[in-house]
């Protein structure tokens, strides 16, 4: 929370907690179902915008929901969209620019999913619009691509038909579609962000690839992280690729603050058998587009299934928060591993010593 510079991290439980500077969490409330996402409201510090799964394992459920969360007051959480089809993330913005912050909503779901716009209308009430009504809906992100003054998405889809399609807005109340990279649909496209790598003023795409629980669960030699440049008019060229397993999300960031971007790197299916330190890496650009790999030694404190930045710290320096679900069970691809994950720490942070 830029507000109150708290860590806010959710379980499986259906719990939802916040972090202290020392790392002591506090229960903050339970949920209708898992949160995958939060975002704060635009106005107000303690309005947090909710995702909430529905339901974790991959079936046909249409029990997700987003919801506004008054955190530290009793007041009951108002629904803003319901019978989401597994959700995972939101992003707001004004889409038609009457002046009420909409939303957009990645519903993943399984056979069945779906990008959906959830329209705010007079007097606090939604509408759920779909956009494209397709399964996979994973990462999404908001902008004005096109620089007409209105702002559009961008979205990786990763179930079957795995890709990024840009949404321009038509200033209509839609948008149009249009297909900007395309990946087969056995790469198990993971993550992906929007990165100047070139300083061109145009933006790059950061691609991650690495699901690796559906049907072929086997190491992949094309799992990793890739660097597409932008070429101008929506196309984008592969720059750079750097492999490792099961690779689940990348973020980039001037971490040094030597004007280059640094990329930092989870893998929830790892080679954690022979090369369980692929689990986090730090990519180290020292050229253009060339990056020296750090094998930081956390394999032991968890399985690292999600990850964010902020300056926990304050001292003007980008940190890494990792997220730990270490499960094992069927979520284990290699026979005769025995994990030795830390099972009780939720969250760790690493401290970025850059200023030292």
């Amino acid at each position: 929370n830029p507000s109150n510079q708290k860590i806010y991290s959710a379980d499986a439980a259906n719990n939802l907690y916040s972090w202290n500077k020392l790392l002591q969490p506090k229960l903050v409330t339970t949920l209708s179902s898992p949160a995958t996402d939060l975002i704060w409201g635009d106005k107000n510090s303690n309005q947090a915008i909710i995702t909430c799964i529905g339901t974790l394992p991959p079936v046909d459920a249409l029990n997700g929901q987003l919801l506004q969360y008054k955190l530290g007051t009793k007041e009951k959480p108002v629904i803003y969209a319901d019978s989401l089809p597994r959700a995972v993330q939101t992003v707001q913005a004004d889409f038609d620019k009457d002046g009420l912050m909409d939303y957009a909503v990645c519903g993943f779901g399984h056979d069945r999913g779906g990008l959906y716009w959830v329209k705010q209308l007079p007097e606090k009430h939604f509408k759920k619009l779909p956009i494209r009504l397709v399964p996979g809906a994973t990462q999404l992100v908001s902008g004005d691509f096109n620089n007409d003054g209105w702002p559009d998405l961008m979205c990786l889809f990763a179930q079957a038909d795995e890709g990024i399609w840009l949404f321009l807005n038509d200033q209509k109340g839609g948008f149009n579609t249009r297909n900007i990279l395309h990946f087969p649909p056995i790469y198990g496209s993971s993550s992906f962000q929007l990165a100047d790598f070139n300083h061109d003023g145009e933006p790059d795409i950061l691609y991650t690839a690495g699901d690796n629980s559906d049907y072929s669960k086997v190491l992949k030699p094309y799992h990793g992280v890739y660097i597409f440049i932008n070429q101008g008019n929506f196309q984008f060229k592969k720059q750079f690729f750097y492999h490792i397993d099961g690779c689940t999300k990348a973020i980039a960031a001037d971490f040094k603050h030597k004007g280059k971007l640094d990329v930092a790197v989870i893998s929830f299916f790892a080679d954690f058998k022979n090369d369980p330190t692929e689990g986090f890496e730090f990519l180290e650009q020292t050229g253009s587009l060339q990056f020296t790999p750090h094998k930081v030694p956390v394999d032991h404190q968890g399985r690292w299934l999600t990850m964010n930045t902020c300056d926990y710290n304050q001292d003007g320096f980008t940190d890494i928060v990792l997220g730990n679900f270490s499960m094992g069970g069927s979520l284990i691809n290699q026979k005769d591993f025995k994990p030795d994950w830390n099972m009780n720490q939720p969250i760790i942070v690493l401290q970025n010593n850059a200023a030292k």
